[in-house]
């Protein structure tokens, strides 16, 4: 019920995730049609004998897609539903933390 989620749902960041894989989606879905477009123009088309294209559209989208999921990291959100274990989690992309009671070596 969106009305009255649990006290589960409302720790758990939600939304910088979804908005993170959005992001992540759009990236590959834009770097998918410039590839289904290099296809359709065969070897000879003007994206395959442009080298830039697959700097911009192939190492540029993907290096920015794993920047994304680093910076906004799927294993806080694991670790967030584990609850009642022992667990880390990264928060803020670099810096780990404890989750639990006793401490995780």
């Amino acid at each position: 019920n969106r009305r009255n989620p649990t006290e589960k749902s409302r720790g758990t960041p939600w939304k910088k995730h979804l908005i993170g894989l959005y992001i992540v989606s759009i990236l590959i879905f834009v770097r998918s049609i410039v590839r289904v477009v290099e296809y359709a123009e065969g070897y000879a088309g003007y994206i395959m004998e442009h080298e830039i294209f697959l700097y911009i559209f192939d190492a540029v989208v993907m290096w920015l897609a794993m920047v994304t999921m680093n910076w906004i990291h799927p294993s806080e959100v694991a670790a967030l539903l584990r609850s009642g274990t022992e667990q880390r989690a990264f928060t803020n992309a670099w810096k780990l933390e404890k989750v639990g009671q006793r401490s995780v070596v």
